[in-house]
Formats: structure tokens, C-alpha cells, sequence
């Protein structure tokens, strides 16, 4: 648009020049009417900004691939033939940190749909957040200019590819026809068996409080889980890394792309098993039950998207802190020791 408005600034440049030096009726009304565009343009662009919409489509996941695709749609229904607009999308991988600018342009004609095609790319896998926070929208000389909140967001999860495994190399319960047993004595961290149902006593988590029961006997009654004690898996991903950038960066893709490779090994066996990690962004342990492929597909965006760190904190030390338990069977820590 700067060239745009250069030359606009030459031709009102070279016309009063013209005119200085002779007075000529016609050149002086072109005068006029090439210094009215201006006033014109702002007032027509103000306008347009109200008379367009703008999405923002992307894929929802990649299987095993580095790029994906995005779209921004502009639908124009102005008075002008076409108008310019100028976009800049953020890209943040949330699992590495890393974030891209990419900036796009593209025309839209009246009363038609336009779109413009960005390609992202991520060396490493992860939770992609695509946001378009603002446009400018130009007139069509490309003079004047208005900015157009948009506050789109999107994500596309960038699934890492599959690592090959032996299940027979990692330290997994495999369980028989009856199912996980649980613990009669004492309580554990599986929310879907209970071990108890007690008054509340202070220094309980407010997520162990059981509400409904809460309400009907007038009094703070705590659900305590169970524990498993054979037949089970507990899965601990590590998410926070002793290492530089970009050591950082490649440890969070292996260990996620182990964790995801050996989950679906499990479900394909029929296994079920608890995949936990903590996120110390929002300072969360976070533990899933996992039965199904669907189960894990519904959890990818919370794991993909959880920041790698860097520090010397253990997932099994926040594991224990939570839940108490430590040293269960079937406990699979994937670190960068395991990778």
C-alpha cells in the first residue's frame, strides 16, 4: 500500500506543478478531484470495515505430518468493485513455544466470497493456536485504511508420527478377562472407582468433594478414589526438561510421541490404563482414564497442548503429591531416559 500512496503523492505532486505554471480549467478540476480521493477513500474505507466478514477455517488435526493449511474468507458486500485486505495470523505451537507471524493479503470483489491460503509449518508436533486478531481493510486505490477487529482463533493439533514399540520390552500389566482390582485399604487416585465416601476434614481438594451428596445430608461429604492394584497401567508423561531450547523443543516431541504410540498400543490390546502429565502452566496434574481410541483422541488437544518446560521437576514426584501413591504396578514413567 506505501507504493500505492507514492504514487498518488507524485501524480498530486506533478498535476500542481502543472498548474502552478498554467492555468488550465481542466487541470485544475482533476486537481481537485485527485485531492478528494483522500477525504473519499477514509470516509469509503471507514465504511467497508463494517460491510465485511471475515472467518478463519483450518483442519482440525494432522496424522504424522509437519504442515497444515489455513484459510481466511472475506465476504464483501460494499459499494466498491473490490476492496484490498491485509491480515496477520499467529501461529503458536503451545506444546514447544514457538511462535510464527505470517502476514497475507488479498482482494475481494464485491458481492463475492475471497480467500487467502496460508501454510503452516511446525518442525515439531504439538497444539497449533492459529489467531487472527485484526484486518486492514483498503479501499480499492489502496490510499486509506481501517483496522477490523476479528478475534478468530482456531487450532490444529500436529499429531506426531507412531513409534514402533515392543510391548514386551515395557514394564505393562496386560490385564485378564476380570478386569482391574482395586484396593480394600487404601485409597488411591482412579476417579472411576470410589474407595470411600467420608466427611470432609481440612486440607481436602475441592475437586474430591461429592456435591450432590453434599446437598442432600446439609454437610461436606469427600469421595476418595481407588486404588488399582493389579492388572493396571499408569502412564506418566514428563513435561518438564532439564535441557536447553531446543533440546527442549525435540524432548517434548519424542516423549509425546512415545506416550501417544504406546497408549494406542494399549487400547489396540484391549489394556486399560490412566495416562497422566502435569502442566505447570496452569499447575495441574491432569490424569485420564483411557479405554478406547476415542478416549484418547478426546484428550490429544489437553496433551498436545500442555507447554514443555525447563527445570529439574519430576512427573513422578507430582504424581505422588497428588495422589499419595507411589511405586504402584504397572507405573510407565516416559522421560527422556526412556526415549
Amino acid at each position: 500500500m506505501i507504493r500505492n500512496k507514492l504514487f498518488y503523492g507524485m501524480w498530486a505532486l506533478l498535476l500542481g506543478g502543472v498548474c502552478f505554471f498554467r492555468t488550465d480549467a481542466f487541470l485544475l478540476i482533476l486537481l481537485g478531484l485527485t485531492l478528494l480521493l483522500i477525504p473519499l477513500s477514509a470516509a469509503a474505507s471507514r465504511f467497508l470495515a463494517s460491510n465485511i466478514t471475515i472467518l478463519l477455517e483450518a483442519e482440525s488435526s494432522t496424522d504424522g505430518g509437519n504442515s497444515a493449511e489455513c484459510r481466511i474468507r472475506f465476504r464483501y458486500n460494499g459499494i466498491l468493485p473490490f476492496i484490498m485486505c491485509r491480515g496477520q495470523v499467529l501461529c503458536e505451537n503451545k506444546l514447544t513455544a514457538d511462535v510464527e507471524e505470517i502476514k497475507c493479503l488479498a482482494a475481494c470483489a464485491k458481492g463475492c466470497d475471497g480467500h487467502v491460503s496460508i501454510q503452516m509449518k511446525s518442525k515439531y508436533c504439538g497444539k497449533i493456536e492459529i489467531k487472527l486478531e485484526e484486518c486492514m481493510i483498503w479501499d480499492s486505490l489502496g490510499l486509506i485504511g481501517f483496522r477490523k477487529k476479528c478475534e478468530e482463533k482456531k487450532a490444529v493439533l500436529m499429531v506426531p508420527q507412531a513409534v514402533d514399540i515392543d510391548l514386551t520390552e515395557e514394564v505393562v500389566n496386560i490385564p485378564d478377562m476380570e478386569g482391574i482390582d482395586y484396593s480394600e485399604e487404601k485409597a488411591g487416585f482412579d476417579p472411576s472407582e470410589t474407595f470411600s465416601i467420608r466427611d470432609y476434614k481440612e486440607g481436602d481438594r475441592m475437586k474430591s468433594i461429592h456435591w450432590k451428596l453434599s446437598y442432600k445430608l446439609d454437610r461436606i461429604m469427600v469421595r476418595d478414589p481407588g486404588l488399582p492394584v493389579k492388572n493396571s497401567t499408569q502412564i506418566l508423561m514428563e513435561t518438564c526438561f532439564n535441557a536447553e531450547d531446543e533440546e527442549r523443543k525435540r524432548l517434548a516431541d519424542a516423549v509425546c510421541a512415545f506416550t501417544i504410540s504406546l497408549s494406542e498400543l494399549l487400547v489396540d490390546a484391549g489394556t486399560r490404563h490412566q495416562l497422566g502429565w502435569m502442566d505447570y502452566k496452569e499447575n495441574v496434574f491432569r490424569n485420564y482414564e483411557i479405554n478406547s481410541a476415542d478416549n484418547l483422541i478426546e484428550i490429544l488437544g489437553e496433551l498436545l497442548g500442555t507447554t514443555a518446560v525447563s527445570g529439574s521437576h519430576s512427573v513422578n514426584d507430582k504424581f505422588y503429591e497428588e495422589t499419595g501413591c507411589q511405586g504402584i504396578p504397572g507405573l510407565v514413567i516416559i522421560n527422556h531416559d526412556r526415549i
